[in-house]
């Protein structure tokens, strides 16, 4: 109510020329041609750096496996889960296990997550789009390279795929099972990483089955459970390749042992290695997870946005239904991370994901033409430029390598 009346209290006159309209619309044009700017050049900067952190660590597990023979969780003792091991065997075996390699990927999924992202919020409008994109990139950027294809990012193309899967579903029900069976495998994929992942499905697989009914009144209980039997026979099948490929390589036994044995202690394992139990448990989720990884100012701002798309907007259909589902899925992958009790940056990632998209909800009543005095236009485009002027921040090394890319860039050759 408070919020309403703030807002309302910016209603002057109405805008009473195309001039005025567009002062908002140029000062968000000019601000994401900056962020673009920025992004483009912190992805070329990060062509320079190594493979870092826990990544460092998978990826020559992978070598081992591939160069040696070793057999996984046999000869090597780890937690991480054989999909991801596929996941960097793939890239070693195509084109190597080499730095370069491992930020051609990088760069390579990053532009395809984005390029999705940017088709999935198209329809909220264009600045919409590129302000989810950039935003998100930029954040990913920022963290630097021990961020870079961390098992908790590599599970958001498939996620962001199966959303525009949903976002897009038609009323044909012929194609409507095959929609459902693959927005199952998508997530089924994402469980190749890191199991809770999946947390998302319910809402992305509840997104496709509205767009398929439509403005219908009611979801039938048939419907819904025919859906809910392939999404999840699509998810299975998908999530139990790298288990058979585990098999094959004869390291499901001790893969076993170290899920039943090792697992359970290592989730009650604190950042400083305190094992903790019971009520003490419960406290340390609690107390870590309230930080938001430190992207409460995300959270504020897909709040308001949230609010200004589904009562200040005047969306309809698929598009309304569109932001609840994305307010739905930051409230999801805002509990992510105590799932696993697990609370690093890169546990965040997901959240931070769909935070980008819900902060680029500000934007939407500007995109949908509303009749707004130019002060309230104004209002909204700044609101939306404090987010990335408070959060977000060049990547590690930015400024050292900056003279370094300028000058090889005016000798015509690649910089770092």
């Amino acid at each position: 109510m408070i919020l309403n009346n703030k807002l309302g209290a910016l209603r002057t006159k109405p805008v009473s020329s195309s001039r005025e309209m567009l002062n908002a619309r140029t000062a968000v044009a000019v601000l994401l041609a900056g962020l673009a700017l920025l992004l483009g050049v912190q992805l070329w900067q990060s062509l320079d750096w190594r493979v870092l952190h826990d990544t460092a660590i998978i990826h020559y597990g992978a070598y081992m496996i591939d160069h040696y023979g070793f057999v996984p969780y046999r000869d090597l003792f780890d937690t991480v889960l054989p999909g991801t091991y596929l996941f960097h065997l793939a890239i070693g075996r195509t084109l190597g296990f080499g730095d370069l390699a491992f930020r051609v990927v990088d760069v390579a999924m990053l532009l395809a997550l984005l390029a999705v992202t940017w088709r999935v919020q198209r329809p909220l409008g264009v600045a919409v789009a590129w302000a989810a994109a950039l935003v998100f990139g930029l954040v990913y950027l920022s963290y630097g390279p021990s961020m870079s294809l961390q098992r908790d990012y590599l599970g958001l193309l498939p996620i962001s795929v199966a959303i525009l899967t949903a976002s897009t579903a038609g009323s044909d029900s012929r194609a409507a099972a095959g929609r459902y069976l693959l927005i199952g495998a998508l997530f089924g994929l994402t469980t190749w990483a890191k199991p809770q992942l999946a947390i998302g499905l319910p809402i992305v697989l509840l997104l496709a089955i509205s767009n398929h009914r439509g403005d219908r009144s009611s979801m039938q209980f048939r419907l819904l459970l025919q859906a809910g039997i392939l999404a999840a026979v699509g998810m299975v099948l998908v999530a139990a390749v790298p288990m058979v490929w585990t098999w094959q390589q004869g390291g499901l036994p001790a893969w076993l042992e170290i899920f039943n044995e090792y697992l359970p202690l290592y989730l009650q394992m604190t950042g400083d290695f305190k094992v903790l139990s019971g009520t003490d448990a419960i406290l340390y989720r609690f107390t870590s997870w309230q930080e938001l990884g430190g992207l409460g100012v995300f959270l504020a701002a897909t709040a308001l946005g949230g609010y200004l798309a589904l009562f200040e907007s005047g969306l309809t259909g698929r598009n309304r239904r569109l932001v609840v589902a994305i307010l739905a899925l930051v409230a999801a992958y805002g509990i992510y991370p105590i799932l696993s009790g697990q609370f690093w940056n890169y546990h965040w990632i997901p959240f931070a994901y769909f935070a980008s998209l819900g902060t680029s909800l500000l934007l939407v009543p500007l995109a949908a033409n509303r009749d707004w005095s130019r002060t309230r236009q104004l209002f909204v485009a700044g609101l939306f430029a404090l987010v990335p002027a408070l959060t977000i921040r060049p990547a590690p090394y930015f400024f050292r390598q900056l003279p370094e890319i300028l000058a090889a860039t005016a000798q015509g050759r690649p910089g770092g």
